[in-house]
C-alpha cells in the first residue's frame, strides 16, 4: 500500500467535488462492497492533480447543477480493489449498529454487575444485621443496614474480611478466656 492512506474520520470534512475529481464507473468490486457493506452510495473516483484513486461516500450526490458533497474514506496510487483488504474494508464499513452495540456492551455488563454487586451487599447486609440483632446489639444492626458502617461482599473480596473476622474472633476469645483454655 506505498502512497495510500486511510484518512481519519473523527477529524474528517466534507469535500465538494472538483472539476479536477474524476468520478469512476461502478466496477463489479465496488458494487459487491457496496452490497456487502450496506453502503449504496459509495464512489471512486480519479484526483487528477494528486493522481490517486480516492474512495469515498456521497453525501450529497452530485447532479446537473450541483458539484456534489462527499467524504473521502481512503485515497492511494492503485485502485482500492487492488489495495484494500476485507478486513480493512470491514472495520472501516461496519455498520453504527454493531458499533454501538460494541460501545454501549461494556457498559451494560458494568451497570448489570453493579447493581449484582448492591443487590449482594444488601442481602449480606441484612443477614449481619439479623445476627447482630441476635445477640442484642440493635444498634450496631442499624448502623449496617443504614449503610453507616462500610461494607465489602463477599464478590468485591469479603471472603478474605470473613476469614479476617474469623480469626480475631478466635484471638477475642483466646484472649477473653471464653474458650476454657485462658
Amino acid at each position: 500500500m506505498n502512497g495510500d492512506f486511510d484518512i481519519d474520520l473523527d477529524d474528517q470534512e466534507a469535500l465538494y467535488m472538483q472539476e479536477h475529481h474524476e468520478v469512476i464507473p461502478e466496477t463489479e468490486w465496488l458494487l459487491g462492497v457496496k452490497k456487502s457493506f450496506n453502503r449504496p452510495k459509495l464512489f471512486v473516483y480519479w484526483h487528477r492533480l494528486k493522481k490517486k484513486y480516492v474512495l469515498a461516500e456521497w453525501i450529497q450526490e452530485r447532479t446537473p447543477t450541483y458539484r456534489g458533497l462527499c467524504l473521502e474514506l481512503w485515497a492511494g496510487e492503485n485502485r482500492p480493489q487492488d489495495s484494500l483488504s476485507k478486513e480493512w474494508m470491514h472495520r472501516r464499513f461496519r455498520h453504527k449498529e454493531e458499533h454501538l452495540k460494541e460501545q454501549f456492551a461494556g457498559a451494560r455488563e458494568r451497570v448489570v454487575e453493579k447493581r449484582l454487586t448492591q443487590q449482594e451487599e444488601m442481602l449480606e447486609r441484612k443477614e449481619m444485621a439479623r445476627t447482630l440483632r441476635k445477640k442484642g446489639l440493635d444498634a450496631a444492626a442499624d448502623d449496617i443496614l443504614q449503610g453507616r458502617t462500610p461494607w465489602t461482599t463477599e464478590r468485591q473480596g469479603g471472603d478474605q474480611l470473613k476469614d479476617m473476622r474469623k480469626i480475631m474472633s478466635e484471638g477475642n476469645k483466646i484472649v477473653s478466656g471464653s474458650d476454657g483454655t485462658s
